[in-house]
């Protein structure tokens, strides 16, 4: 094994591509690394609209800090995280759901479409395009 092989190797996380699946000890895409925390442009407070953006204890909103996705009902804390050669970030995360004691394995995958728009997909089937709000809560 060469050690440029061994820097492309995932190690600690299963991150799903788009055409297929990664898993530990297989190369990650071309032009993938893996990042610490979600960039910057990523992080913040989102909603579904502008009214979801008003309330912060709207359904619609999620908060998106450096290494956890927070939901109304439910937080992803980020465990792997990729980002592909065109930006989309893929993550392994622990998933805590309100009323739950016990936590489960998960993943989300976040893309901003736009400056000001961010598609967030899990693992749980939750798919959606969020709006950055303009006055955080």
């Amino acid at each position: 094994m060469t050690n440029r092989f061994v820097c492309r190797v995932i190690i600690a996380a299963v991150i799903l591509g788009g055409s297929g699946s990664y898993a530990i000890g297989v190369p990650l895409p071309p032009g993938a690394g893996q990042l610490q925390s979600l960039p910057d442009a990523m992080t913040g407070a989102w909603g579904w609209s502008g009214k979801s953006c008003a309330n912060a204890n709207d359904d619609g909103r999620v908060r998106v800090r450096p290494r956890s996705v927070e939901f109304f009902a439910s937080a992803y804390r980020l465990i792997g995280i990729v980002i592909g050669s065109g930006g989309a970030v893929r993550a392994t995360a622990t998933v805590s759901e309100e009323g739950e004691s016990a936590s489960s394995p998960g993943t989300i995958h976040l893309t901003l479409v736009k400056t000001n728009h961010l598609r967030i997909h899990t693992s749980s089937g939750l798919a959606h395009i969020y709006v950055r709000c303009t006055t955080p809560h």
